[in-house]
């Protein structure tokens, strides 16, 4: 009767750890280098027609959720002492999207948003010298390198 008591219990003891080992494998995500980082740029052009800034970010949340986004500031015309005269615009827009990232390649597909469809945008990541270039602006004297924070 002892034996049959202790093999029982060694027999729901096997169970139990199979069962454990098993949520463990369930519970295990792929992640990549981008996961909860924040990678930025920032421009600005001077001239005498006025400035104009320009800034954005990429906001890696997840192992798949981007949060992407991009703004300008412009100022008219500077006159001889510094000070800034005419139009002033300013606009800041976040999107959210999604990215798959194949080292060195990341492709961020942007959920359609206000009637615009959805939108796919490609960069190259360079981990070792902490930037992402668009893959459109890679040979461009205007690019924009977006940086590790």
């Amino acid at each position: 009767m002892k034996k049959k008591i202790i093999f029982g219990l060694a027999l729901i003891a096997m169970v139990l750890s199979f069962t454990s080992c098993n949520k463990d494998n369930d519970e295990i995500v792929e992640t990549n280098a981008l996961v909860h980082t924040t990678w930025s740029y920032e421009k600005s052009n001077f001239n005498l027609q006025g400035n104009l800034k320009r800034w954005g970010s990429l906001q890696f949340q997840t192992n798949k959720d981007v949060v992407v986004t991009a703004g300008y500031e412009y100022q008219g015309e500077q006159d001889n002492f510094g000070n800034y005269h005419g139009a002033y615009n300013r606009n800041e827009t976040s999107l959210h999207g999604i990215y798959e990232y194949k080292a060195p390649n990341l492709t961020i597909t942007l959920n359609a948003e206000d009637g615009q469809p959805a939108k796919t945008l490609k960069y190259i990541v360079d981990e070792k010298a902490k930037t992402i270039l668009p893959v459109s602006n890679a040979n461009s004297s205007d690019e924009v390198v977006y940086r590790k924070k």
